[in-house]
Order: structure tokens, then C-alpha cells, then sequence
């Protein structure tokens, strides 16, 4: 998993802004890479047209580097699915995390990852990929049920219970809410 993104000072300058960009693209937050995309391009307004064109250029980059990256990301998701409706939860794992490594936040290839690991008896794992799911996306009620079933694996029917509860307040159809009020019974 990526590291946890801290950006570095700022001085107010075009080229500080764009060193938090690289930062945070390279902690996999490239929303806030972007942001700080923008912030470099309106502090470098300031300094001239080559400091625009610097921005811009980096800008467009990125852009690129993040379309390959979700690109790439996708077309391992979809293998990993394959392998994974085919019963194949080791390659079907090697799959999602070679996604993962192009999507570090990607909230639903860490909760189809969970399930390999559900299937291979690796509770602590699938663990792991859910409440790291859910810290990405807290409404993800299938990050929720997988680690409610890891918590159950461990033994820990308290902390199951409690994610069921905090999910089922999540929920936004009743097909969710049954799986989850199944899981509790």
C-alpha cells in the first residue's frame, strides 16, 4: 500500500507547488496531485509565460501517467476477476495487487483482494485489504461484509458485529442490508 501522503513545506512558489504534486502522485493521491497542479499553475502565472508552459507541460504528464495507470489497473482487475470466477484465488490475488500497485486507492480491487484471501483462509489479510477499503470509501458495504466474515474467522464476533452495525446505517438497497442482517444472524 502506498505510503500515507504528507506534502512537503510550501514557500508559495510554482516550482514548491509542483514538487508537492510529484509528492502526492507518488504517495498515489492523484487527486491531490492535481490540486497542486492547479495551485503551481496560478502561482506561476505570476512569474511568466515559461513558468506557465512548465506548469502546463507537467500538467499534461501527469494526466498521461494517471490514464496509463488506471489503464493498466483495470486491465489487471479484469484478469483477477477471471481468475477469480474460475477458482484460481492465488493468480486471481497476483492480479489485483499488480493492480493495486498502479491504483493503491482503489477501494474495490482491495475488497475483491479480500476475497482471495477469504477463500484461501487468510483472515488477517482480507482484514487488512477491508478496513483499508474502507478508510477509502466508508459506503463500501462489500468491504464491510468481507471483513465482518474475516473478524468471525478470527474469533472476534464483537468487532463483526460492530462493522455490520456501522455498514447496515450504509446501506442503500435492501439486496445490501439482507446480506448483512444474514451475516449477523
Amino acid at each position: 500500500m502506498a505510503a500515507i501522503f504528507t506534502p512537503p513545506a510550501v514557500d508559495g512558489s510554482w516550482e514548491s507547488f509542483l514538487a508537492q504534486a510529484l509528492e502526492a502522485e507518488g504517495a498515489g493521491n492523484d487527486k491531490a496531485a492535481l490540486h497542486y497542479c492547479m495551485q503551481a499553475s496560478a502561482a506561476a502565472g505570476a512569474n511568466g509565460a515559461a513558468a506557465v508552459a512548465e506548469c502546463s507541460s507537467f500538467t499534461a504528464a501527469l494526466a498521461d501517467r494517471h490514464v496509463q495507470r488506471t489503464d493498466a489497473a483495470e486491465a489487471a482487475r479484469q484478469l483477477g476477476n477471471e481468475a477469480f470466477s474460475q477458482g484460481e484465488y492465488v493468480h486471481a490475488e497476483a492480479h489485483y495487487t499488480e493492480a493495486l500497485a498502479n491504483t493503491p486507492r482503489n477501494a474495490l480491487v482491495l475488497t475483491n483482494r479480500a476475497a482471495c484471501a477469504l477463500k484461501r483462509n487468510d483472515a488477517q489479510s482480507a482484514l487488512a485489504d477491508c478496513e483499508s477499503a474502507l478508510r477509502i470509501e466508508p459506503t463500501r458495504i462489500k468491504a464491510a461484509y468481507r471483513g465482518a466474515q474475516a473478524l468471525l474467522l478470527l474469533q472476534r464476533p464483537l468487532g463483526a458485529a460492530a462493522m455490520i452495525d456501522a455498514a447496515l446505517l450504509k446501506c442503500s438497497t435492501a439486496a445490501e442490508r439482507a446480506s448483512l442482517v444474514e451475516l449477523q444472524g
